[in-house]
């Protein structure tokens, strides 16, 4: 297992997007999760009970976002 990937045990009634929105925050995120996974058929609930990794992947929140928008100009470049 690499260091990149955090097992998960899945419970009654969970869902690809359901998980994709808990580690993720975001359920479109989902196919992340299913191509980590092909031991799995892409159904509407998971097997309860079977461990599955949840690989990390790297934020790509735009800092620029935050702040008012007179300030964006300034740190377009950053």
């Amino acid at each position: 297992m690499s260091d990149s990937m955090i097992p998960h045990t899945i419970r009654a009634g969970e869902r690809w997007d359901s998980l994709a929105y808990r580690y993720y925050g975001d359920v479109f995120l989902m196919t992340h999760l299913v191509n980590a996974n092909p031991q799995l058929a892409f159904a509407e609930s998971l097997p309860q009970g079977e461990t599955i990794f949840i690989p990390v992947i790297k934020s790509q929140t735009n800092l620029s976002d935050d702040l008012p928008p007179w300030l964006r100009w300034q740190n377009a470049d950053a």
